[in-house]
């Protein structure tokens, strides 16, 4: 076949293929309603919610024009671990940005509840004219944290090292953890002495400079959270001392070194089981800054809807600084 005839094919193609596109292209698919639970259990908390909505299909093509909620209201809302179970009641709660909606957050709660570590419970939830959802969701176990290396330097003792050094211990069945280190202080303010609570980094990058960075641990995955109940992982985390010190001398700068009572130290570990740990993941993990996409990935482990069911638990150890007058 000549060149010549090949090019008189393929424009004859293309020439077909535009003039019979006469379905006008839109970004937007198909829109199918469905419901949408959110409902993250805790130790931190005896009281739990869960948020109940109806997705929606704004006129547009910015999601954020829609100005209404969608609140899935009269359904009924129980967790059980199988042995007890527990019925939620509806309840509002306040929003902290009412710039796009302006009335509360329609919600449903019960209390008291202190979740049982290492204890597996199933959310059921039935909608008023639709189809039982369900979801189960592992309550970690408890870990273990410890000050294994320069546990003086947090009280301004001087070592040889560059590192305060964290041991965190975690079952196996827990998916990913979270160390993060605070100090509470009081600070002199007007006369009146201030509480607050300050994270400290595990590492600021070029100090003093424009560029500089305070840098935080996230979410790191421990296991594939299919790990057997009474085995252990342990990680070790590291706080450059020399970054701990700088916040601490930043503090007194700001404050007046005579306005500061430094209280406590308090390294966290968190854990995240599977579900909550897979969710964030992928919501997070969608960061590709040569994509076109607008989309970002879904994760849902509710059955017959959409949303997350599923759990953290917060262990700690606390360091007393000395008491200053």
């Amino acid at each position: 076949m000549s060149p010549r005839l090949q090019y008189r094919i393929l424009a004859s193609a293309a020439c077909a293929f535009i003039l019979g596109c006469e379905v006008p292209f839109t970004p937007k698919g198909e829109f199918r309603e469905e419901p949408v639970v959110y409902v993250i259990l805790s130790n931190l908390s005896d009281t739990h919610y869960a948020r109940l909505y109806r997705t929606y299909n704004p006129l547009g093509y910015d999601p954020f024009e829609h100005e209404t909620d969608n609140p899935l209201t009269g359904a009924t809302v129980r967790i059980t671990d199988g042995a007890a179970q527990w019925d939620f009641r509806d309840t509002t709660v306040a929003r902290a940005d009412s710039s796009r909606y302006a009335s509360p957050v329609g919600a449903y709660v019960f209390s008291p509840l202190q979740m049982v570590r290492g204890r597996q419970y199933t959310l059921i939830i039935q909608p008023p004219g639709g189809e039982t959802m369900t979801a189960t969701a592992l309550v970690p176990e408890l870990g273990y944290i410890s000050i294994f290396r320069n546990q003086g330097a947090i009280i301004g003792q001087t070592v040889s090292d560059h590192f305060i050094g964290i041991r965190a211990t975690v079952p196996s069945t827990t998916k990913g953890y979270l160390v993060r280190f605070h100090i509470t202080f009081d600070a002199l303010e007007n006369a009146v002495w201030i509480p607050h609570l300050i994270e400290i980094p595990y590492f600021i990058n070029s100090p003093g400079l424009p560029e500089e960075t305070y840098q935080y641990y996230g979410v790191t995955r421990s296991n594939d959270g299919s790990g057997s109940f009474g085995t252990v992982i342990t990680h070790v985390v590291d706080f450059h001392i020399d970054s701990y010190n700088l916040v601490i001398a930043r503090l007194y700068k700001q404050y007046g070194s005579g306005a500061v009572r430094f209280k406590q130290a308090i390294f966290t570990l968190t854990q995240v089981e599977q579900q909550l740990y897979n969710y964030y993941n992928i919501s997070r993990g969608f960061r590709d800054p040569n994509s076109i996409r607008l989309d970002e990935p879904d994760y849902t482990n509710i059955e017959r809807g959409a949303g997350v069911f599923g759990a953290f638990a917060v262990d700690s150890i606390i360091v007393n600084f000395p008491t200053t007058p």
